[in-house]
This record gives structure tokens, sequence and C-alpha cells, in this order.
């Protein structure tokens, strides 16, 4: 298993993520409300793709198949009178929700 993140010192697996999700007390079934500054974490050690899945993939092993995963993924160019486009206005509320967005 890779480190996703190199955080003071320390490296950071998937498997912390998930047990800090659990330690929080997040179960199988609940509903989880995502607003993140993914790269305050620290220094990303895999690449992108591979770093923003790892931690959805986190989610999902910790609320599970019947847990929800939500997460703000509008855009602000409704205020700059732009024509909104489902496939190609991205969102500006960071690299995972525009991840997230995209999933199919």
């Amino acid at each position: 298993m890779k480190a996703l993140l190199k955080s003071h010192e320390s490296l950071i697996y998937p498997k912390d993520l998930n047990y800090t999700l659990e330690k929080l007390g997040l179960k199988q079934g609940d509903t989880l409300c995502i607003h993140s500054e993914l790269f305050r974490l620290g220094e990303v050690l895999v690449s992108k793709q591979e770093f923003l899945q790892s931690i959805i993939d986190s989610f999902f092993q910790v609320i599970g198949n019947k847990g929800t995963l939500i997460m703000p993924t509008f855009s602000y160019s409704f205020n700059r009178y732009k024509n909104y486009d489902k496939i190609h206005t991205k969102s500006t509320m960071g690299i995972l929700s525009e991840y997230f967005r995209t999933m199919a």
C-alpha cells in the first residue's frame, strides 16, 4: 500500500484516513458532507488521479454502499452571466469536488 501524503514528517496511508473517519464516529449507512482543502493535509506523494480516487474510496469504505456522499460542486459562473453546461462547467469548489462531479 502506497502512502498518499507526507505531513509533518509522517506518512499518511489510506488506512489512516479510514481510521480517522471512523474515530470521528462515521459508520456504514451515514451521510457524509465534504467541503475540503485537501492540499493543506500535506505533500501529495502519488498522482493526482490516484490521490483523489483514494480519498473517495476511503469515504465509501467507511460509509458503505448505503451511505450518501455529498459535496458542493457548483460554479460561480452564474454571477458572470455565463451559461451553465452540465458537462463543461467546472466546479469552483476545489479539486476534489470537481473530480467527484465528473465521476460516472
